[in-house]
């Protein structure tokens, strides 16, 4: 497998180069290069796309890991980005008592436009750079609780505090794909051909 440093010292100036999840190694390597590198992960609508099966992906956890029904239970959703979104919506339709807990009032507000209960994370405790789910947070949760972090790595929640106070935690990784590796993946090549179009001028 070639490096990656090494196959964009060897485009040309001017090149454009695609890529996910870009680390600032990368970026720099490019720059130094003169290659252009856009992380298409970071187009909003990849971000908006990838949000539905990540969402029905959380979904089948939920389903699969409970006893009980979605209906009438009780969730906490900490943040509410285009993930929160997606699913805060899709547990209220299934009965699910949903509440949000977000940093930013205008989010707040979203939630409660969707008829969810919100809530700020700062009464989480949640304090930078910390986990969203500390100690102290997964301690004030009912006994035996599931945990599923849908963050990237490392995750925002305290694993070795929620194992020790008795919560099951699944860090879910890479759902669109692992999930609905179909539509992620046309998701992604329509995300690539507007990039492509974009730099082309094309409309």
């Amino acid at each position: 497998r070639t490096p990656l440093a090494e196959l964009l010292r060897a485009a040309k100036p001017g090149a454009l180069a695609l890529g996910g999840k870009l680390s600032a190694q990368a970026r720099q390597i490019a720059a130094e290069a003169g290659v252009e590198l856009v992380d298409y992960f970071a187009r909003e609508e990849l971000i908006l796309c990838n949000a539905i099966p990540t969402a029905e992906g959380c979904i089948g956890i939920l389903m699969a890991e409970r006893t009980r029904t979605l209906w009438n239970s009780a969730i906490l959703l900490a943040g509410f980005g285009p993930v929160g979104q997606a699913l805060g919506v899709r547990l209220a339709a299934l009965g699910a008592q949903v509440t949000v807990a977000a940093r930013r009032p205008a989010q707040r507000a979203l939630a409660e436009s969707f008829s969810l209960r919100a809530v700020d994370l700062a009464r989480l405790g949640q304090t930078a750079p910390a986990s969203v789910l500390t100690e102290a947070v997964l301690a004030a949760l009912r006994p035996g609780s599931l945990v599923v972090d849908l963050a990237s790595r490392p995750g925002g929640t305290d694993f070795a505090a929620a194992r020790r106070l008795g919560h099951r935690v699944i860090h879910a990784l890479s759902l669109p794909t692992a999930c609905a590796p179909e539509t992620a993946g046309e998701a992604l090549a329509r995300t690539v051909c507007e990039i492509l179009s974009e730099r082309e001028g094309t409309p």
